[in-house]
């Protein structure tokens, strides 16, 4: 049944963006639904997910826009730079000019959100990712507690929350604080599956460039202060840097707490290859 629903929607899909005039093959791929059924972890969908009418208006605007913002020319030069070192973090965070022009933003945040260092919390890092982008976007005064966007999520403390859950909650807060959207009078996130480092990398662009976090599925394995830690995980990206050398980065939060197996800094950078490999094993976002 859900895989017959998911053919049922992507068709419905080609249908609403045919008018955009998106080519899939060139460009990120607007799945409204996960590509096949999954089991319960932090960032799953919900097998019984349907986006709303006014989900797929949204995510036709949106997805249009991104596809506007696409620069083919910085994407075909990649290959003559596909060997270069890259470092912990890009090169304006070590005091480095670049050789030719770059781009660079953080999102300002007013405070660190972590999850409580206690047992019960340990899988709360999709209410914690939802702090940080609501943060982004709104006074630290109107953000949430944990515990209450846990609530919203539906959080089984067990594994976590799905994504979809992370979408909807992030949308019915911004929409009561009146935040006003960045799709045309729509919603402010929907659910997307980038496929590649590159698609992954402009969705990112565009969110930051708009003023949102991306909150983004990734696994923990090879994360920096995770020590070889295997684990389902949310974080929020408020932050790039790119430029024309193709040192691209982006800034993550990290809200996860040691209890949770996490020690390291609540901000870190991740080279995008490097965040590609984290994120291509639990492939979803909210944008």
């Amino acid at each position: 049944m859900f895989r017959k629903k998911a053919v049922i929607l992507t068709l419905v899909l080609v249908m609403v963006l045919g008018s955009a005039n998106i080519v899939l093959a060139a460009g990120p791929s607007p799945f409204a639904t996960p590509p096949t059924p999954e089991w319960p972890h932090n960032g799953a969908v919900a097998p019984d997910y349907q986006p709303s009418p006014q989900d797929l208006r949204a995510l036709q605007i949106k997805t249009k826009s991104l596809m506007d913002s696409i620069d083919p020319d910085y994407h075909e030069g990649f290959a003559v730079h596909r060997g270069t070192p890259h470092f912990a973090m890009p090169p304006v965070a070590r005091g480095v000019t670049p050789k030719w022009w770059y781009y660079y933003r953080v999102l300002p945040l007013e405070k660190v959100w972590k999850e409580p260092n206690d047992a019960a919390h340990v899988n709360y890092c999709g209410p914690g990712a939802t702090q940080v982008a609501l943060d982004v976007r709104l006074p630290k005064s109107e953000v949430p507690d944990i515990d209450t966007i846990g609530r919203m999520e539906h959080i089984n403390p067990h594994w976590g929350v799905y994504m979809s859950n992370v979408v909807i909650t992030l949308n019915n807060i911004l929409r009561v604080h009146g935040d006003i959207p960045n799709s045309n009078g729509f919603v402010a996130y929907e659910l997307a599956y980038p496929d590649s480092m590159w698609n992954l990398f402009w969705y990112i662009r565009w969110d930051i460039q708009k003023g949102y976090a991306t909150v983004s599925g990734v696994k923990t394995d090879y994360m920096p202060g995770w020590n070889g830690r295997k684990a389902y995980h949310i974080v929020a990206v408020f932050g790039i840097y790119y430029d024309s050398e193709y040192n691209n980065y982006y800034k993550y939060a990290e809200t996860a707490s040691r209890m949770a197996g996490y020690n390291g800094p609540f901000a870190q950078w991740a080279f995008w290859q490097d965040f590609y490999q984290w994120y291509s094993q639990n492939p979803v976002i909210s944008w």
